[in-house]
């Protein structure tokens, strides 16, 4: 996890940490990570298999529900051999 050299954003708000994951590492999420008591969401940035980055999320339930279909026609075709739910 990278957290940002600030705490605040430029809005005055708390700046969310960054976290690298592989997506197909994130299906078992039930819900999106949260630091502090579950009030500042963890910015997600999504990768594939070989570690290149797709996207980022601060909604990870979102993202599955609607980028993620979007995405993974081509996932299935250049990496047939791991799951993609």
């Amino acid at each position: 996890m990278l957290y940002p050299e600030e705490a605040r954003d430029e809005d005055g708000e708390p700046a969310s940490p960054d976290l690298q994951v592989k997506l197909h590492e994130c299906f078992g999420l039930k819900e999106h990570p949260h630091i502090c008591e579950g009030k500042l969401p963890v910015k997600l940035w999504l990768c594939t298999p070989d570690g290149k980055r797709l996207d980022s999320t601060f909604n990870w339930l979102a993202f599955k529900a609607n980028a993620y279909p979007k995405l993974k026609p081509a996932l299935q075709k250049k990496f047939p051999s791991h799951l993609w739910i």
